[in-house]
């Protein structure tokens, strides 16, 4: 027999477990992702001064073996401040006049120096260092025995409705003149919000450095400070000057000079998402202005024992809309930390604004049922001005697909199902449009009541759970009332359809839902035999009340009619009886 070679039997070795290793099955992995969502918001209607809101979202974070989860991110988000959140300054050139100045007060102690004197300012901005451009000053002379000192306040106001923003700017342009200038000499701005309340004044330094030429000067607000801002309404800017010389003598004087009294806002807002509290755990998240197009955003679990796998928000952002116009929504910078450590190889996804064209679409029924088909029309849709839209793609939310401008799906099963609609034009720009439907199926439940010794029914159809129904017709005279609860998915669309026959109740109808909110819609029908009340709201725990202005009397109407004869037969037959007793002749009658 010959000898078995060793080498030929560890190429076979070797052979056989890379032919197992490849047949063997892997365990599929994904790549991790943060990116803008929607990723195409395109709307016509989203027009200068609207906003619009984006979520940074991650999705395929893995977990064990894969990964250990997210523990901590970072991103740059990157946009035109042309066409979204340009800072916006309410208030420049404040040109002060004597007829124009609002709440402006002049005082000196000691001598009648600082009789104010006004200019005008045409200049667009803060004037440049050294400038003499015109504007509103105030001067106050000292004399052999006093001192001069002058307190000035000017205020201007602006409405503002977007919310807390991002960062906010109080600035102003000055300028201080004179000799032995006091160190109690202060210049300052502070905000008078819509409820009268106000900030603390924020003050610069001593104007013993600063004797002459204009000076910028400007305060940032951040965080807490640029909160002052949530309350819509009118709000003041209120700059104070408090000037005082050190000494007296004729030739010792102060003033001041200013303009451009302003606040400059960031119209953005930068909230949280939930991704990272999933379990509980406390969070550190910061959030950064870091100019008109910038903002940086970190988050990391604070003491936890795991990261967060799976998908979900990072981070909330709403714009004011600028322009009519387009811009990248540009991700950079971006980190994803494991628990571990580890940086996680990612992908990443920038996001696009356009409302020079809009990609919308209807449903048709409003509230479907799920044995009937439901119909998509995208003919809302409006392409950008000289282009034209060659393709309408739609996802039916249920693994389905089709195209057209008008189309149909059958769904066949009640649930929420969410429908995006993929638009593309004649350059190959393409928008997605995203809305959320609900299927209903519908319920009917005959429920039998008693009025005055009467049986009748009444029949609910809802797609809700219907449970207590009562009949009352003693709460309120002449009324009658019928409640019930109806229960169902919270946030999503109800509906009943309520029969009731028309010899029990009757007249103006009433529904409220909780005894004090009317329903969403409200439709009331009649034939000769029931009425018929059609009425919309949205799910949750209600209870319904339907109210009507007739209902059946105590007795029935037979039954009154019979009462009221017997009656009348009665008293005839009394009658008759004293007509005997009372014959003067003594002769039956």
């Amino acid at each position: 027999m010959q000898k078995p070679n060793h080498i030929s039997l560890t190429l076979i070795a070797a052979f056989t477990i890379m032919i197992s290793i490849l047949i063997l099955p892997t365990a599929a992995t994904t790549t991790p992702k943060i990116y803008v969502n929607p990723p195409s918001l395109i709307d016509s209607t989203k027009t200068p001064g609207s906003k619009i809101t984006i979520n940074i979202n991650t999705a395929d974070i893995p977990s064990p073996p894969e990964g250990d989860g997210l523990y901590a991110y970072q991103f740059y988000l990157n946009w035109n401040p042309n066409v979204l959140s340009k800072p916006v300054k309410p208030l420049s050139n404040m040109n002060f006049t004597e007829t124009t100045s609002t709440a402006w007060v002049t005082s000196t102690s000691g001598t009648v120096g600082g009789t104010p004197s006004y200019g005008y300012d045409t200049s667009d901005g803060n004037p440049a260092l050294g400038s003499d451009a015109p504007s509103y000053y105030v001067k106050a002379n000292a004399n052999a025995t006093h001192k001069a000192s002058m307190l000035i306040l000017a205020e201007q106001s602006f409405s503002s409705t977007f919310g807390t923003p991002m960062a906010a700017q109080f600035s102003f342009a000055y300028k201080v003149s004179g000799n032995s200038f006091d160190n109690a000499s202060t210049i300052g701005v502070r905000l008078i919000k819509p409820d009268a309340s106000f900030s603390a004044w924020v003050a610069t330094k001593a104007f013993s450095a600063l004797k002459t030429g204009y000076n910028s000067w400007s305060y940032n607000m951040t965080g807490q400070t640029a909160a002052d801002f949530t309350q819509p309404g009118t709000y003041r800017i209120q700059l104070r000057a408090f000037l005082k010389t050190l000494a007296v003598g004729t030739s010792n004087y102060v003033q001041v000079n200013w303009d451009d009294i302003g606040i400059k806002m960031a119209p953005i807002t930068i909230t949280e998402g939930p991704f990272l509290k999933q379990n509980g755990d406390a969070t550190f998240f910061v959030a950064k202005y870091l100019n008109e197009s910038q903002i940086y955003v970190a988050n990391t679990i604070v003491g936890g024992t795991t990261g967060i796998s799976g998908n979900g928000t990072l981070a909330t952002v709403t714009f004011l809309v600028d322009q009519i116009s387009n811009t990248t929504l540009r991700l950079d910078g971006t980190k994803l930390k494991s628990f571990s450590g580890v940086d996680y190889v990612h992908i990443v996804r920038d996001g696009w604004f356009d409302n020079t064209w809009s990609v919308k679409f209807t449903t048709w029924p409003d509230l479907p049922f799920s044995w009937e088909n439901v119909s998509f029309n995208a003919s809302s849709s409006v392409p950008k001005p000289g282009r034209s839209i060659m393709s309408y793609l739609w996802d039916f939310g249920d693994v389905s697909v089709g195209a057209g401008v008008v189309t149909e799906h059958f769904y066949g099963k009640s649930g929420l199902y969410v429908i995006t609609l993929n638009v593309t034009d004649d350059l190959g720009l393409w928008g997605i449009h995203t809305e959320q439907i609900a299927l209903i199926d519908e319920k009917t439940s005959v429920h039998e009541l008693t009025a005055v010794g009467i049986t009748f029914k009444i029949t609910v159809r809802s797609n809700s759970t219907v449970s207590n129904v009562n009949f009352n017709d003693t709460l309120i005279p002449d009324q009658g009332i019928v409640n019930y609860t109806v229960t169902g998915p919270d946030g999503t669309a109800g509906f009943c359809n309520v029969t009731i026959p028309r010899d029990i109740m009757w007249g103006d109808w009433t529904v409220l839902l909780d005894g004090a909110y009317p329903p969403t819609t409200l439709v009331i029908a009649s034939d000769q035999t029931n009425y018929y009340l059609y009425f919309t709201y949205t799910q949750s725990t209600h209870t319904v009340t339907i109210i009507s202005t007739g209902v059946v009397p105590e007795f029935p109407p037979l039954a009154a009619m019979l009462l009221i004869l017997l009656l009348v037969t009665l008293a005839g037959v009394i009658a008759g009886k004293n007509r005997i007793h009372k014959n003067p002749l003594g002769i039956p009658s």
